[in-house]
């Protein structure tokens, strides 16, 4: 067991400290007698204090013999208070892998005499990972009163758990007693099957415009079960306003399970005055899916439930305070158990047309309201192939509820849609990076209501 500080203080702050680790030699995992293999490097380790402290991180941690405790952890703390901010700490890790499962936090809650000491602040703190493999866990957390400005990058990160039963999940959390805004998580070329992938940015009282950025990406799970839990939710409060979650190349790998894969731009916390509202999910390119896995919930609002042991997810009511202003734009096909809390829909239509939806729902019915827009758009170059053709846009088996759930039949959603047709909001679709650069066109289009009253079909001008 080791453990390394840069900087440390007992009564005091701990600043402007910089631990550099290029091992020459990877920390060997042995059988000790303590029955588990334990390291930690320390930023800045203080009790009034922690900011602008750095480690960087190259070469490879641990040998690559595998340990297998419950107790195992490589833990990386750019900032360790009891009291006081935990602002502008940095962790860079390139080129390296660990066998030991890999605890990164830029700013860290502690445990004293069965009390919890949190940072006042952790704000403008950066974890940049780049060509890193764990092969077991791989978790980063920020833990403050008040966190904003905190950044996460991944790029070519592996967490490769194994089936053993100690696995305990890999997972970016921000989390903040007050506030939580302004803060980013971006993924890309990153691969995990930990049964617990976790990927969250929450507070107490208010989580606003946060952003999630997922590129290329690839969930499983290693157990012989196939049972595992996806979360994937930019901002989590009961009060969650103007964030942001991007994917781009989903690969979902095999779940088993039910209530296993949950996509929502924000959350909620309980349902007593919850707002939901102004939150963006855009899903694009190729969304790879094993066959009789589903999203379980894609959703503007969920519900997140979390104790001292546990956390889950659950349907949110469809409700207006729940969904005003959410928005779902898509740039590909895609198939959930339950679509609710969107208030309008931007889809962006393929000239590869086949008879499958362009969004479809299993379990339960998908809201949408009068003051909603549903808008359909395609790049200018394929609308020729479009004119004049049909297309199955939504579905749902369950059918469609207005804002006070009441079921809609033929006719109401009929109704409903071309008044959706007419509405406008003040938004760009340039606000996602990711479409910035395609030359899209708006399309008119005429409805059509399948008789069941669960098919929207749309008959491009």
């Amino acid at each position: 067991m080791f453990n390394f500080y840069a900087g440390a203080s007992n009564n005091g702050e701990a600043n402007y400290n910089t631990l550099n680790i290029e091992l020459k030699h990877p920390l060997e995992i042995t059988n000790n007698f303590l029955g588990y293999n334990q390291h930690s490097f320390y930023g800045g380790f203080a009790t009034k204090g922690a900011n602008h402290n750095t480690i960087n991180i190259k070469n490879d941690l641990t040998t690559t013999d595998l340990s297998q405790s419950y107790k195992d952890a490589l833990n990386i703390i750019a900032a360790r208070t009891l009291e006081g901010s935990a602002d502008y700490n940095k962790v860079y890790i390139n080129n390296s892998m660990s066998t030991l499962p890999v605890y990164i936090y830029t700013a860290k809650k502690n445990l004293l005499n069965n009390q919890d000491f949190y940072p006042s602040s952790a704000n403008n703190n950066e974890v940049s990972i780049k060509d890193f493999a764990s092969f077991r866990n791989l978790t980063v957390l920020t833990e403050a009163k008040e966190a904003s400005y905190n950044t996460i990058n991944y790029n070519n990160v592996q967490s490769i758990t194994d089936a053993s039963n100690i696995d305990k999940g890999s997972k970016i959390i921000i989390r903040a007693l007050d506030k939580a805004n302004h803060n980013t998580i971006d993924i890309k070329n990153y691969s995990s099957n930990a049964a617990d992938n976790a990927y969250l940015i929450m507070a107490y009282n208010e989580a606003a415009y946060n952003k999630i950025i997922i590129n290329d990406t690839l969930f499983g799970v290693a157990s012989d079960k196939r049972e595992g839990i996806l979360s994937i939710i930019a901002g989590l409060s009961n009060n969650a306003h103007d964030n942001t979650l991007i994917i781009n190349n989903l690969n979902l790998d095999e779940y088993k399970n039910n209530n296993s894969v949950f996509i929502a731009p924000s959350a909620i916390t309980g349902l007593s005055e919850a707002k939901s509202y102004n939150n963006t999910l855009y899903i694009g390119g190729n969304l790879n899916i094993f066959k009789n896995t589903f999203i379980d919930i894609l959703a503007g609002a969920l519900v997140h439930y979390e104790d001292n042991y546990s956390a889950s997810n659950a349907v949110a009511p469809s409700d207006i305070s729940l969904s005003k202003n959410n928005r779902l734009i898509l740039n590909t096909k895609v198939e959930a158990r339950i679509i609710n809390n969107f208030e309008h829909y931007y889809l962006i239509v393929s000239n590869k047309i086949n008879t499958t939806p362009l969004l479809k729902s299993y379990d339960a019915p998908i809201n949408i309201s009068s003051e909603g827009v549903l808008a359909l758009y395609t790049l200018k170059e394929q609308y020729p192939y479009l004119k004049n053709k049909e297309i199955l846009i939504l579905q749902s088996e369950q059918g469609f509820i207005d804002e006070n759930s009441n079921t809609l039949n033929q006719e109401e959603l009929q109704s409903f849609i071309e008044k959706m047709q007419k509405n406008k909001e003040d938004f760009k679709l340039s606000s996602i990076d990711r479409l910035k650069k395609m030359n899209l066109q708006k399309l008119s289009y005429e409805v059509r209501i399948s008789q069941d009253g669960k098919s929207i079909y749309a008959k491009i001008k």
